[in-house]
């Protein structure tokens, strides 16, 4: 059994990752792949995101398949075919692969905990 205090876990500007786009999105890995804590390699990630209000994680290719659940806030969640409006309580699952991006529709930040399957391709 692994305790992982939420304080503790390190986190990730977008902006760091992606350039200077100024995104607004700061992402924090709470369990992450290759996680060293486990003693063994763990099957999935979990990962807890804030968007900033009117801002957009940009279109991109999933590398595994991602339960998305939406804490609070209010968005738009769009693949190249269909987009969707989410709020606080909806879970969405992309595919591996998949083209996505997610938009604060908001006033508030929008809030996610993402659940990312490691082992499917």
């Amino acid at each position: 059994m692994i305790l992982r205090k939420f304080e503790d876990s390190n986190e990730q500007n977008g902006d760091a990752l992606l350039g200077s786009l100024k995104l607004g999105i700061r992402n924090k890995w709470l369990i992450g792949k290759g996680d060293q804590n486990s003693g063994r390699g763990l099957s999935f990630a979990l990962k807890y995101s804030v968007i900033e209000p009117g801002k957009l994680y940009p279109m991109h290719a999933s590398e595994h398949p991602e339960a998305i659940f939406v804490m609070d806030g209010t968005g738009l969640i769009q693949n190249e075919k269909e987009e969707f409006e989410i709020k606080g309580g909806d879970v969405v699952l992309t595919r591996s692969g998949e083209m996505c991006s997610l938009r604060n529709l908001g006033k508030t930040e929008l809030k996610t905990l993402s659940c990312i399957d490691l082992v499917s391709h």
